[in-house]
């Protein structure tokens, strides 16, 4: 094959493989790219390589132009043979001729001298026989003549044998060689021809796939685009209808809400005449009370409500005496009961008290000493809660008391609420607490502790407090492996620093590692392992990391406990620490269960410290207001109130493998 159509088809060959590699990825551009490129190239290869039919009437012209040659080099001996035949017999026939002119020569010759005279007889005997001499001579020289050219004959024949058996075998030498190289390259043709053609059939299937396939996707993209189309004309017509119907929809609210406004009017007038008639009724009840009892004793009405109401729960009492504190706001009426009775009953007094007393606050009844004592409060809840302030200040607690359950934390919070500092505080005061003699043995530096943070946000707090900070989603839930490691490796007896883990923004966090593990690793299942593994272990910090001096503080905006993966049995082993907006929102919605006077303490205390920082915490303790960390002596909530009474934390350096 020439040099050339050899390249030519390596080049051919190397597009082809493009091709197969772009069309395995599924890369449009090289699949078209090497079917623009090979398709010349299989045409030029198509054009030059000779077909079958070709090289054979090429071999078939050869081989008639070899024979055309044997042809002529045998013609050529045989010109030559019969040359020399020729020559031969015309030498033979001319002996023949000789000597049939030399045999009638001598007849005549004999027939002359038979007729000549006796004289001569003997001169032409004589003459005869010299005759004869000379004829034998003559034979003599033919014979010699005709072995002459019989040996030269013989010899131009060899000679002309040999050259041309020398040239006929180098002639069917070379024909042979000829025909060999012929077929040898007919059958290397034929071998390209056929991949040329199998690699052609090739491309032109993988084409016709593409081009199928492509067909296929415009038949799709078509169909899509006409759908797309349909769906937005379908749109598009319920927009309208849509608008239509809001406008009408529109029209019509306006409507209601023009005559609801008329109405809300009306109702207004007649709440003002009913609030009016129900004042008027209340002072005739009144009046009607005092008018009923006046003639019957001249003591305290109230005094006589009571004693009235109580016989009428079938509790006979005696009137001891009465006190009046709080500048006459507070009264308690003491009363001795003359029979048995059933405390249940006294219940259903307090209830109808506030309606003949004119009351916004239910009485309190309670049984002591043998006696009644009838609490009547008429103060407002701003000023009994400004009465009980002393009171409900002594009744904070501290994070300090916390942390004696050496369990996990949970600070729970709106942004501003401090939950980061807070957080830094917990740490403290985890490090200042009194140890037993036993973590004094068990730890290298009793008063120092390493940190580490995981923050996607990654405030500037950990940065201002020199903590390590970890933000990228997936290095959290690499390093929470490591932490997994170093909890394990923790065995008792040896000899260990304190380890505080701070995880901020938990429940976003969470959901960002599971979307972000879930991409890596191409299922929505890894996303929920990584979660639940990530919540197992720091469940594990929560209730045994305290005998592996591992302590756990996360920090969440929510208290939904049950997204964080710590309801049950869990959220007993964290002391929540619910911080402003979060504990309000606990004491209005979740401390029903509590008695009376802790709910009451609560709510008093909500009323003191409205926009100020308050604290409530929970979980593993009782319910217990706390004095907030680092932001309690401020008199309202304030962007940028810096913390105060914090200190900085005694750091040690993280010596646990990290990400």
């Amino acid at each position: 094959m020439d040099r050339k159509l050899k390249t030519v088809y390596l080049a051919d060959v190397a597009v082809f493989g493009l091709f197969l590699f772009g069309h395995s990825i599924n890369n449009t551009p090289i699949v078209w790219i090497s079917i623009a490129t090979g398709l010349p190239l299989s045409s030029y290869l198509v054009a030059k390589v000779p077909s079958r039919k070709q090289l054979e009437d090429s071999k078939a012209q050869r081989i008639y132009e070899l024979e055309s040659q044997l042809t002529k080099l045998l013609d050529e001996k045989s010109w030559n043979e019969n040359l020399n035949s020729s020559q031969v017999e015309k030498l033979i026939k001319e002996k023949q001729e000789l000597e049939q002119s030399l045999i009638a020569e001598k007849f005549e010759l004999e027939q002359k001298l038979l007729g000549e005279n006796n004289q001569k007889a003997a001169y032409h005997k004589e003459l005869l026989q010299g005759r004869d001499a000379q004829i034998e001579q003559l034979k003599q020289q033919l014979n010699r003549e005709t072995t002459k050219l019989k040996t030269e004959y013989s010899a131009m024949i060899a000679n002309i044998e040999t050259a041309h058996k020398v040239e006929i075998e180098q002639l069917q030498a070379e024909y042979s060689g000829v025909v060999a190289e012929l077929s040898q390259q007919l059958e290397q043709a034929i071998s390209v021809t056929e991949q040329i053609k199998e690699d052609a059939d090739n491309k032109i299937l993988a084409a016709q796939k593409l081009t199928e396939e492509n067909n296929e996707i415009k038949q799709q993209l078509r169909y899509q685009a006409e759908q797309q189309e349909l769906a937005r004309r379908e749109l598009s017509l319920e927009e309208r209808r849509i608008h239509v119907e809001l406008t009408n929809e529109r029209a019509l609210l306006q409507k209601q809400i023009d005559d609801g406004l008329v109405q809300n009017e009306r109702l207004k007038n007649i709440i003002e005449v009913l609030e009016v008639e129900k004042q008027q009724l209340a002072e005739q009840v009144a009046e009607y009370h005092i008018m009923l009892f006046k003639e019957k004793c001249d003591d305290n009405y109230s005094v006589k409500m009571v004693q009235k109401l109580l016989l009428e729960a079938d509790i006979n009492t005696e009137f001891l005496t009465m006190e009046e504190k709080q500048d006459g706001k507070v009264t308690v009426i003491y009363l001795r009961p003359i029979s048995a009775f059933n405390e249940n009953k006294l219940k259903t007094v307090c209830d109808q008290l506030p309606g003949f007393l004119n009351l916004t606050r239910k009485p309190i009844i309670e049984v002591s000493k043998g006696r009644l004592e009838v609490r009547i409060d008429k103060r407002s809840d701003k000023e009994k809660a400004l009465a009980n302030r002393e009171r409900l200040e002594k009744s904070l607690i501290s994070i300090d008391d916390c942390v004696q359950k050496n369990l996990g934390f949970l600070v729970i919070g709106e942004p501003g609420s401090a939950k980061s500092t807070g957080a830094l505080y917990i740490a403290n005061a985890i490090i200042n607490q009194e140890l037993s003699q036993k973590g004094i043995d068990d730890l290298i530096e009793p008063d120092s502790a390493m940190l580490l943070a995981f923050d996607i946000h990654h405030s500037t707090s950990w940065d201002d407090a020199g903590i390590k900070v970890i933000d990228n989603p997936l290095d959290i839930y690499q390093q929470f492996k490591y932490l997994q490691t170093e909890y394990d490796n923790r065995k008792p007896g040896n000899k260990t620093n304190r380890l505080i883990i701070f995880f901020d923004e938990m429940a976003e966090t969470l959901d960002r590692i599971e979307v972000a593990v879930a991409e890596k690793e191409g299922t929505k299942k890894a996303g929920s392992d990584a979660v639940s593994y990530i919540q197992n272990l720091y469940r594990s910090f929560g209730t045994g990391g305290r005998k592996k001096y591992i302590n756990f503080v996360g920090m969440n905006h929510s208290y939904n406990v049950k997204a964080l993966g710590i309801d049950g049995y869990y959220r007993n082993c964290f002391v929540s620490i619910l911080l402003n907006d979060a504990c309000r929102h606990y004491i209005n919605t979740t401390t029903k269960h509590l008695p009376e006077g802790k709910k009451e303490q609560f709510w008093h205390w909500l009323e003191l410290m409205s926009n100020r920082y308050i604290a409530l915490a929970t979980g593993a303790i009782d319910d217990r207001l706390l004095k907030h960390p680092t932001h309690h002596d401020y008199p309202q909530i304030k962007d940028g109130n810096p913390p105060k009474n914090l200190q900085p934390v005694k750091q040690l350096p993280l010596d646990i493998k990290l990400v």
